[in-house]
């Protein structure tokens, strides 16, 4: 099984931006995340906590295609990795990213390419239906 793993580098009141890593065979894959912001846990507001976590292909009704869902989160769920430049898209979810940088001159540091860089993922991930996510 592969397993992702993403740090979690700078977090502040808007948000948390970490790095993507992983590893399918002999191949590497690294892009950032951006998250909200650690509120206890709260649906919808906060990232999900620190842990090991099973992460599995589905269909999405409200995106209208397959993305992963994270399982398991106490009191959690609908967690999906999405493409998201910026925290206010995400309601509990983790967007991809290509670089960090200022994107939409609000002072808060967002991610560039979430929609490339998601599809990136998918391709790296290629057949797999699940993996095992380690946040830290």
């Amino acid at each position: 099984m592969i397993t992702v793993f993403i740090d979690r580098m700078l977090e502040d009141e808007v948000q948390n931006l970490g790095m993507l890593s992983a590893v399918n065979g002999k191949k590497f894959y690294r892009c950032f995340t951006i998250e909200r912001p650690w509120k206890n846990n709260k649906q919808n507001v906060s990232c999900i906590p620190e842990g090991e976590y099973r992460v599995v292909k589905e269909f999405s009704n409200r995106f209208q295609k397959d993305l992963w869902e994270v399982k398991d989160v106490d009191g959690r769920s609908e967690i999906k990795f999405h493409s998201a430049n910026y925290s206010r898209q995400l309601q509990g979810c983790i967007g991809l990213g290509r670089y960090i940088g200022w994107v939409d001159g609000d002072k808060n540091l967002d991610v560039t390419n979430s929609a490339l860089t998601l599809d990136e993922f998918h391709a790296f991930m290629g057949d797999a239906t699940e993996f095992k996510l380690i946040i830290e």
